[in-house]
């Protein structure tokens, strides 16, 4: 996994956040299959993002920010992705 900016992950990422990207889960009928950490940043208070890249289940694969400190940072790479 490599180390950025939370500037280059957001110029990265197609969608910024856990409800951006459940709402376009929702709207298209959609659901993740395989999920790929591939960045981090760090804040002062630690951990700041990842930048995740999400398979979904018609075969796009879409990158996610989890956003700065959120909570998900900690489940999206459970078995439910934190959704």
């Amino acid at each position: 996994m490599i180390k950025t900016t939370l500037k280059e992950i957001k110029k990265a990422s197609n969608f910024n956040g856990r409800e951006e990207f459940k709402r376009f889960l929702k709207e298209n009928n959609l659901k993740p299959v395989k999920v790929d950490l591939l960045a981090y940043s760090v804040s002062i208070y630690g951990l700041g993002a990842y930048l995740v890249s999400f398979t979904l289940n018609n075969g796009l694969v879409v990158n996610v920010n989890t956003g700065n400190r959120a909570s998900w940072n900690y489940s999206v790479a459970n078995d439910d992705f934190g959704l």
